[in-house]
């Protein structure tokens, strides 16, 4: 056991609203903040909603940081939101020394510092703080990676570098990551609802026939998707994986002469027919489908045929790089 002498890395939230100032230790997995008594971290103003924030424990270098998110973990957002460090946010990683407004009267402060018992009461003391021990409550909406049997890693994009993925019986890569040089393959779309999402993931860990330490749940613009590792998984540089995707597309769909406003153009294909490939080739949605597709277009894998259009799934004419490249618009 650690001495009360001996220094630890401590999280420390500085609470400012009308009911006072106090100093909480955070430790817990999760910890929801808003009006609501029954929040983990109640806070007292009528500026504040019932559920307005969550702040999440996820894997750092070296041990843990928090997270903190606008909103309940069904992603509703709080009706007026939270500032960091004086700029609207709606998720972000806490650097010590972090300021967090959630209303004109009600403002924290993160620290995240070697500390030891006898330092955390001097300083408490010294800023006339009052010193409590913050715990979750028993609430379904709050209680996402508390039990230690539960093995969820929450991502955001930042956090790790986006792949292609070689799966053993598979022919062609798949979408994937990299995350702690380690590789995963991405599942479908869990929706955007964080408590669902987690759940979908606890039941993949506690399937029988499933025998994984942990998953990751990837959070990007259209919700939370899975990512499970296996040991046979082989990273494809992004790059690559993207020029390969547009040679299979370029077999698959209908790439041939096509007429607009008496004009031919020719081998090129129909920005909607690709989408409707990669959303099926890759099991996701369309809008994701067209974030693939225009991450194709910049890299120059195919063009509009006027390069006038970014990707869009719409019935805009596209070329790819083997069948030319764009034209010039003819003034008439």
């Amino acid at each position: 056991m650690t001495g009360s002498g001996s220094p630890q890395l401590r999280h420390v939230l500085v609470l400012d609203d009308p009911q006072g100032r106090r100093a909480l230790i955070l430790d817990a997995a999760t910890y929801s903040l808003g009006r609501d008594p029954q929040n983990s971290i109640p806070l007292q103003s009528s500026s504040i909603s019932r559920q307005h924030a969550l702040l999440l424990r996820v894997p750092a270098s070296s041990g843990y940081r928090y997270r903190i998110l606008d909103g309940n973990a069904e992603g509703k957002r709080s009706t007026n939101g939270i500032r960091l460090n004086g700029i609207p946010c709606t998720s972000q990683d806490l650097e010590d020394g972090d300021l967090i407004e959630f209303g004109p009267d009600t403002k924290a402060r993160y620290y995240r510092r070697e500390m030891t018992e006898e330092e955390i009461g001097r300083y408490a003391e010294s800023l006339e703080y009052r010193s409590i021990k913050a715990s979750t409550v028993s609430l379904k909406s709050t209680d996402l990676f508390g039990d230690k049997r539960d093995r969820v890693l929450l991502l955001q994009p930042r956090e790790y570098q986006r792949s292609g993925v070689l799966r053993p019986g598979i022919p062609h890569p798949v979408l994937g990551l990299i995350f702690q040089n380690q590789c995963y393959y991405c599942e479908r779309l869990l929706g955007t609802d964080l408590e669902e999402a987690i759940e979908q993931c606890r039941s993949r860990l506690e399937h029988p026939l499933e025998e994984r330490e942990f998953c990751l749940l990837v959070q990007d613009d259209y919700g939370y998707r899975l990512a499970l590792h296996q040991p046979q998984l082989v990273a494809v540089a992004y790059d690559s994986f993207l020029a390969t995707t547009c040679q299979q597309m370029r077999r698959d769909i209908r790439v041939e002469d096509r007429r607009w406003r008496l004009r031919k153009f020719e081998k090129c294909f129909v920005g909607s027919d690709a989408v409707t490939w990669l959303a099926g080739h890759f099991q996701i949605s369309r809008p994701e489908a067209v974030q693939v597709g225009q991450e194709c277009l910049q890299r120059r894998l195919f063009l509009h045929v006027l390069e006038e259009q970014n990707f869009a799934d719409e019935g805009y004419y596209y070329r790819f790089r083997e069948d030319g490249g764009p034209e010039e618009r003819v003034v008439g």
